[in-house]
């Protein structure tokens, strides 16, 4: 939701409330004095009628309005404030009047007055308050809406402004985030803020990357040299089969080293989006060079192969990263499969699943994407296959899942967006 709909909204809410409760207490306050008032007229009316009888004069009678009547006995002097109905032969129907009845006592005789008004009824009292106050209602609306939609495209445009800019912004870029001066201080503090932290998050990129690009390039050229001395090292006739065994295990785990500060380097770049250049790719194409590169190790453990494409599926993606990709998940296939197993790849428009035969898993099939997590702790395997996996994975927002029934592996990618 907007934050203009949502202000809107909270404003006809409470406008609303608040016009409720002033239409009630308009009601009650607007019946009761009127009501006030009619019966002091009354009254008035009733004493200035005693004044005339007190000195001889009779008041005209006007039905239903006024009656004075002369009482044969003498009663006791009375006042009474009554509403009642009666037919109105002017208005053709029953209508309220409030009604003042007396006995008076005057010149020895009695005398009984009877005044009435009529009063409008309170249905007509609601109705009426109602009628107006949904018509000034109606304006405040009307004036809000085109008062906010003022106000939206003048005092916000500065914050929408802001926001695609920071949209479009990349640690990729060559300078700081520049952003519009704005007149309106909450949004200048925004924008001194927004870009103080690109600016950070610019910088620490950069060092980052320059920190792993030659942490990287520092190891990898000692750890070379350390192997070639090795190699040289055992092709010394002098040596003894312990001491030559000593080199070997050495030699693995320069080796060793070596593709672990490769992995990780890989998964900082990718981490850091380095991998900007897309472009539209046939994942069956690269599954089945994939496949050919790999095609000793299958043959070596006599794998049956099975690739079912029912879909064509075409990505936008960095080609490098999808070899990464279907690389690590191919040789995750073949390396944790059983001898003569086998493996199934099955190609949809929008997924690609990928099982193969294996053991059964110690622990939960998600623990497997997480770094250094291996289901086999004596193998040579580094455990970050998966990681690379689903680090890729995320970053182009595609969904990856691990299933295992008994031992069959499987492993699915969802692609959302896919290219016809």
């Amino acid at each position: 939701m907007r934050l203009l709909q949502k202000l809107n909204r909270t404003y006809i809410f409470f406008s609303s409330l608040l016009f409720l409760v002033a239409g009630i207490l308009l009601y009650f306050f607007l019946t009761a004095n009127i009501d006030y008032e009619a019966e002091e007229q009354l009254l008035n009316t009733e004493r200035r009628i005693a004044r005339q009888l007190t000195r001889g004069q009779t008041p005209t009678k006007l039905f239903p309005v006024l009656e004075v009547t002369q009482l044969a006995a003498h009663q006791p002097q009375r006042l009474t404030i009554t509403d009642t109905t009666m037919f109105d032969q002017v208005e053709g129907e029953e209508e309220t009047f409030r009604q003042v009845r007396s006995v008076r006592n005057i010149n020895g005789h009695s005398y009984a007055i009877v005044l009435r008004q009529m009063v409008v009824q309170h249905s007509e009292y609601i109705m009426t308050i109602g009628c107006i106050l949904v018509l000034v209602m109606g304006l405040l609306l009307v004036c809000l809406t085109m008062m906010n939609r003022s106000i939206h495209r003048t005092v916000w445009q500065s914050f929408y402004n802001t926001l695609e800019t920071v949209k479009s912004f990349s640690v990729h870029q060559p300078g700081p985030l520049q952003l519009q001066e704005s007149a309106i201080q909450e949004f200048q503090e925004m924008h001194t803020a927004l870009a103080r932290l690109t600016e950070k998050a610019r910088l620490d990129y950069l060092a980052l990357k320059e920190f792993s690009e030659n942490a990287s390039h520092e190891m990898q050229t000692p750890l070379a040299v350390l192997q070639n001395k090795l190699d040289e090292l055992l092709q010394d006739p002098a040596l003894s089969e312990l001491q030559a065994r000593h080199i070997q295990t050495a030699g693995a785990a320069v080796q060793k080293l070596s593709k672990l500060n490769q992995t990780l380097l890989l998964l900082t770049k990718i981490e850091n989006r380095q991998f900007i250049h897309t472009e539209a790719i046939c994942v069956t194409a690269f599954l089945r060079r994939q496949l050919d590169l790999l095609e000793d190790f299958i043959l070596e453990k006599e794998l049956q192969v099975t690739l079912e494409e029912v879909a064509a599926l075409r990505v936008s993606a960095n080609p490098a990263l999808v070899d990464v990709l279907l690389s690590n998940l191919l040789s995750n296939a073949i390396k944790h499969n059983n001898p003569q197993g086998f493996i199934s790849i099955e190609v949809q428009k929008n997924r690609l699943l990928i099982s193969n035969s294996g053991k059964p898993l110690p622990y939960a099939p998600s623990l497997l994407f997480e770094r250094f997590s291996k289901a086999d702790a004596s193998s040579s395997s580094l455990g970050l296959g998966l990681a690379i996996v689903r680090t890729i994975c995320h970053l182009y927002a595609w969904d990856v899942k691990y299933h295992v029934q008994k031992d069959r592996h499987s492993l699915e990618i969802t692609f959302p967006e896919t290219l016809a």
